[in-house]
């Protein structure tokens, strides 16, 4: 992919789950959520695609959570060995914003906790894109952050 004349290569690994997910896991499913958290690990910008809609956002949070904390913990060991450090940039990317539009206020409030949730956590270099790819909003800007 060609971004403003950078050349990027993408990686759409396997949707993780959060320890709260009730649904069986198979050993494929498992190894899958494993190369997805490598890649996760050694990417130099990451892009966490959540469902601006779901009502589980607590789930998100502690999955977002689990990853950051494990990744802080991989860019220590680098350093230690005389690495650089794998932490990269963060984009958390809210798709279906336009189902909040007729939705409670439930539902928005939601927004605003995972926007306060990255800047009350430490994360000041995590980007909050909210998106819908139904209506096309929001799209150019999450196209310029990746520019």
């Amino acid at each position: 992919l060609d971004l403003a004349g950078v050349p990027c290569l993408l990686s759409d690994t396997a949707g993780l789950r959060g320890e709260h997910c009730e649904q069986e896991v198979d050993a494929v499913e498992v190894e899958g959520m494993r190369r997805a958290r490598a890649a996760f690990e050694q990417a130099h910008l990451r892009l966490f695609v959540v469902d601006a809609s779901s009502s589980e956002q607590q789930g998100v949070l502690g999955l977002l959570q689990s990853l950051l904390d494990s990744d802080k913990t991989a860019a220590t060991a680098s350093e230690d060995e005389g690495g650089a450090g794998s932490e990269g940039r963060l984009l958390v990317v809210a798709n279906k914003v336009d189902l909040l539009q007729n939705s409670s206020s439930a539902d928005q409030q939601q927004m605003q906790e995972l926007s306060d949730w990255l800047r009350i956590s430490g994360r000041g270099s995590a980007t909050l894109l909210q998106v819908s790819c139904a209506t096309g909003a929001g799209l150019a800007e999450l196209e310029e952050t990746l520019a």
